[in-house]
């Protein structure tokens, strides 16, 4: 998964240069469109991993699996060099 973050981060970048809205969605509603949300709001939002954490459990309040934050931890660590937020703060995920 974590093979899609830059792209889907460019093309969610640059529908909102256009002014168009884009709906990110996964057939499970589990993991997949969640990862996506938050890796372009690490990426193209500057925000750290823990902020888009708390402002995505606001909408949504299922569970990530511990793979899919394994993954968007070290993608936010390749951005910023460190981590904001650690796995088992996340837990699969308890709220911030």
């Amino acid at each position: 998964m974590a093979r899609t973050f830059d792209v889907a981060s460019d093309i969610l970048q640059r529908n909102a240069e256009l002014g168009l809205t884009t709906l990110v969605h996964c057939s499970d509603g589990r993991a997949r469109a969640a990862a996506i949300t938050l890796a372009f709001l690490v990426r193209k939002r500057r925000a750290t991993l823990k902020q888009a954490w708390a402002l995505l459990r606001r909408q949504w309040t299922a569970a990530l699996p511990a793979a899919v934050l394994e993954q968007l931890l070290a993608y936010e660590r390749s951005i910023y060099g460190s981590n904001s937020l650690q796995l088992d703060e996340s837990a699969g995920a308890a709220a911030l």
